[in-house]
């Protein structure tokens, strides 16, 4: 379905292809500055908005408005071993939050938060409580954990909803994702500029603004740290990137 949306003053607003107008509700904590100019990305099915928000925003053809990234976990799971499982071994895990679609597709995953106690279980399942509840309107909490004495971690269980602090499990490492879980996951900053480009967001966060950022391949939530490009000439002015140009082969960075 086309649209188009328009920033009215501190409030988002959305022209669907008969014309309607409809002011957008958005995510809890997230505003918009009147006086910042609004600069969108076409993500897929979905709209980047970056600059005048207080953090990056998107927008589905629906008009439902999401962080474009969860901020992370602050608290780390706290595990225990309780009885009656078949579980044996030593393990630490770790949680992100998810905010999934009305298909259950992951739309967007938080960084990491931090790494639990190191927890031995012994024919028992291994129990995870006080999960965090997340500031924004997560689907879900995502549980990761190594194999018994391992430093890789693996997708290990979801505790579905926004509400529930705890859960066990005694599902055998032989069991868990055959796929190891991403190293590093990252947040987004307050990007002032934004753009696709070969299955990547690009952008520029307002502070380091010589720096261009980019995301992993088709995780646009995902904002790895390392995954940053400085662009000469660095500290040469106070602006510092000021335009991206997508071309079929290349990306245009343009300064001053």
């Amino acid at each position: 379905m086309a649209f188009t949306l328009l920033q009215a003053g501190a409030a988002l607003q959305l022209m669907d292809s008969a014309g309607a107008l409809s002011t957008l509700t958005l995510p809890t904590g997230i505003t918009l500055d009147a006086t910042k100019p609004p600069r969108f990305a076409i993500n897929g099915r979905y709209v980047v908005m970056v600059n005048s928000p207080s953090r990056p925003i998107t927008i589905d053809p629906a008009g439902i408005v999401r962080p474009l990234c969860p901020l992370p976990p602050a608290l780390a799971p706290v595990l225990s071993s309780a009885a009656g499982g078949s579980l044996a071994g030593t393990y630490l895990a770790k949680m992100t939050f998810l905010i999934l679609d009305e298909f259950g597709n992951i739309i967007a995953e938080s960084d990491y938060g931090p790494i639990s106690n190191s927890q031995a279980v012994a024919t028992a399942y291994l129990r995870a409580a006080s999960l965090e509840v997340s500031a924004d309107a997560a689907s879900a909490r995502r549980l990761y954990r190594t194999t018994t004495l391992g430093s890789t971690y693996f997708a290990w269980a979801d505790a579905d909803g926004n509400i529930i602090t705890a859960l066990q499990d005694d599902l055998a490492d032989a069991a868990l994702s055959a796929v190891a879980a991403s190293p590093t996951l990252g947040s987004p900053p307050r990007l002032t500029l934004v753009s696709e480009w070969k299955s990547r967001l690009w952008g520029v966060g307002d502070d380091l603004i010589d720096n261009l950022r980019y995301t992993e391949a088709g995780m646009p939530y995902a904002w790895n740290p390392d995954n940053d490009l400085l662009i000469p000439r660095v500290g040469s002015d106070q602006f510092g990137v000021r335009g991206l140009a997508p071309r079929r082969d290349a990306l245009g960075v343009g300064r001053r």
